[in-house]
């Protein structure tokens, strides 16, 4: 009553009209029995005889599903939380949520049913919002893919300590580079550049070198073994002749000396007294002077 007809027909069946109405508004589909106007084909509204019947409709807009959060796990991030609290109501009512997958996997199974979920493996996430007033649905999805790429660690073999080479060099170089990767070398001994890709010991042992993506978390590591070999030669000296009047120069042969990690390879002739002629070099020197 006193209300204004936006549409009429004859069989009762009636559309929203974006132009003429407004979403959750509440409209009445009415139906007038009585004499019929001639002129228009409506029924006679100011009939004193008009019946008529009346029943409140109410259009609302679809509900929006929507999901937020990261898409992508790690070797840090083993699960993420997928929110879909910035889905749309068309009443204005709290949605309904209802949340499923095929391939993924919930951390709470419980926490289907709420707008939020936990998660903690890879997939295809979907999302039913339903409405409680107009029961209207609206689904969407949600892909999570993973990032478990770990950094390949290389050594090469490095150098053995001796009684001459006191420190080594751990190279590490073959592995993987770049501003995502952070160094650590552990061990025994002192390590130099310990953060580096080629750091410097100088004892022998099991050296670890670990890299960590600090994208994604990963790390992985490798082992060396640093070999020492300080066990000394045993020298033997054998003069041969004798100095005397008439010889003035005589020899000392130290080839029988022998090494116990291998062949000799350098000789050192010294003398606080005597007198070295010839061969400091060799193993085997000539002297003209006792001492």
């Amino acid at each position: 009553k006193g209300g204004i007809i936006i549409s009429y027909n004859s069989n009762g069946s009636f559309s929203f009209d974006f132009a003429k109405m407004q979403l959750g508004k509440t409209y009445y589909i009415a139906v007038f029995m009585g004499n019929l106007d001639q002129s228009t084909g409506n029924v006679v509204l100011s009939d004193r005889c008009l019946k008529a019947d009346a029943v409140p409709v109410t259009w609302y807009a679809y509900p929006v599903a929507a999901i937020n959060g990261n898409s992508i796990l790690t070797c840090a991030v083993t699960s993420l939380t997928l929110n879909g609290g910035s889905s749309t109501s068309g009443s204005g009512q709290p949605l309904n949520y209802a949340w499923s997958t095929t391939n993924g996997r919930f951390v709470n199974p419980g926490q289907v049913n709420g707008s939020t979920v936990d998660i903690n493996a890879p997939g295809d996430y979907k999302l039913i919002v339903t409405d409680p007033v107009s029961k209207c649905t609206h689904e969407t999805s949600f892909k999570v893919s993973t990032d478990l790429a770990r950094p390949s660690v290389q050594i090469g073999t490095p150098e053995v300590l001796t009684c001459d080479r006191l420190t080594v060099l751990l190279d590490g170089n073959g592995s993987s580079k770049g501003s995502q990767f952070s160094v650590s070398w552990s061990g025994p001994g002192n390590i130099q550049n310990g953060s580096s890709y080629a750091a410097t010991v100088d004892a022998k042992g099991v050296y670890r070198m670990l890299i960590r993506n600090t994208t994604n978390g990963c790390q992985d590591s490798a082992t060396i073994t640093v070999l020492e070999d300080k066990k000394k030669p045993i020298p033997d000296i054998v003069q041969l002749g004798q100095l005397t009047c008439t010889v003035k120069q005589i020899q000392l042969d130290a080839s029988g000396s022998r090494g116990q990690s291998g062949p000799i390879s350098k000789y050192t002739w010294q003398t606080t007294n005597g007198s070295i002629v010839a061969g400091v070099g060799t193993s085997k020197v000539t002297i003209d002077k006792p001492g």
